[in-house]
C-alpha cells in the first residue's frame, strides 16, 4: 500500500510507482535467470527421458526439465510445471506418474521440476498477512519466471498445461510462452 505522501510526491514530480512484484517481473522478462548445467538420461516406466539440469545465481538447488519425445516446432507441447513437494511427491496421489503417462500417450511432453531450499516441507513460523502476500507473489513470479525461462531454453513457445488447479499466469506471455490449453491430470 502506497502512503499518501509518496503518492503526492510521485504525482507532483511525474514519477511512476511500481511494486516489488512488478520490478521482479520486469527483471525476469529481460534477464536470463537460468543456466543449463547438464544433460543426462533418466530411465522411467514410460521409457528413457532426456533430463536437463538448470541452476540460478540466487539459489543453490538444481531445477530439472524431463523431456519425453521431441519438442518439434515448440508449439502445443504438453507441459507440467511442478513445484517440488517431497511429502506429496512421495506419499501423495501419484501426480508425477499420471502426468508421465499422459506424455507417453501424447508422444511428447516436458515435466519441469522446480525446487526450493525447503523442498516443499512446510516451515513453522508466523508471518504477517502482508508479508505472506508479498512473499507469495514473489514466489509465484519466481516459479513462472524460472519455468518459462527453462521452457524458452528448450525451444517451447506454446504449451498444453497439465494441471488440476487452473490459475491465471498473467506474466507468462511476457516470456514468449503461450498457454494454448489447460488439461486435467
Amino acid at each position: 500500500m502506497v502512503g499518501p505522501q509518496i503518492e503526492a510526491f510521485c504525482d507532483k514530480n511525474g514519477l511512476l510507482r511500481l511494486s516489488v512484484a512488478e520490478l521482479i517481473a520486469y527483471r525476469q522478462v529481460r534477464e536470463k535467470l537460468v543456466e543449463r548445467v547438464g544433460i543426462f538420461p533418466v530411465r522411467t516406466d514410460i521409457g528413457e527421458l532426456q533430463t536437463c539440469a538448470y541452476r540460478t545465481a540466487f539459489d543453490s538447488v538444481l531445477h530439472f526439465a524431463f523431456l519425453h519425445g521431441a519438442i518439434g516446432d515448440g508449439r502445443d507441447v504438453p507441459v507440467r510445471l511442478h513445484r517440488c513437494d517431497i511429502v506429496t511427491d512421495i506419499f501423495g496421489q501419484g501426480t508425477i506418474p499420471k502426468v508421465l503417462q499422459h506424455f507417453k500417450e501424447d508422444g511428447r511432453g516436458v515435466f519441469v521440476y522446480l525446487r526450493d531450499g525447503a523442498a516443499g516441507v512446510p516451515l513453522n513460523f508466523a508471518v504477517t498477512e502482508r508479508a505472506a502476500s508479498e512473499d507469495s507473489r514473489a514466489h509465484e513470479w519466481r516459479e513462472i519466471g524460472l519455468g518459462s525461462q527453462i521452457l524458452k531454453d528448450l525451444g517451447v513457445s506454446s504449451i498444453r498445461l497439465r494441471t488440476d488447479n487452473r490459475r491465471t499466469y498473467v506474466g507468462l506471455s511476457g516470456f514468449g510462452i503461450e498457454i494454448s490449453s489447460f488439461e486435467r491430470i
